[in-house]
């Protein structure tokens, strides 16, 4: 073997190396976010159960208010109050000073 089949083959060997070396990164990040993923899924389940589908229901429907609520609301520090507009208990609110 003369000394440029050489080169050739010690950089096909390199660039073997180097791909297969960014594939088991690749899937060892995959790997990680999969329990995470999990553990979060099974977070919403236990909600879920404790909840039951009405309550999750209230809560779907808090999320939304909150999203449609106006960026001025959402930054004011009595947001709470519009945020409590959804709980039928707390519908009346008072401002104390």
């Amino acid at each position: 073997m003369n000394r440029k089949e050489g080169l050739l083959v010690l950089c096909i060997g390199m660039v073997l190396c180097l791909c297969l070396t960014l594939s088991a990164i690749a899937s060892t990040g995959e790997e990680n976010n999969t329990p995470v993923k999990d553990a979060a899924q099974l977070k919403m389940e236990e909600l879920e159960a404790e909840l039951g589908e009405e309550g999750m229901q209230e809560v779907q429907e808090y999320l939304e208010l909150q999203a449609s609520l106006p960026h001025v609301v959402k930054a004011s520090p009595y947001s709470y109050i519009a945020f409590a507009a959804t709980d039928e208990e707390s519908q009346i609110a008072y401002m104390t000073g």
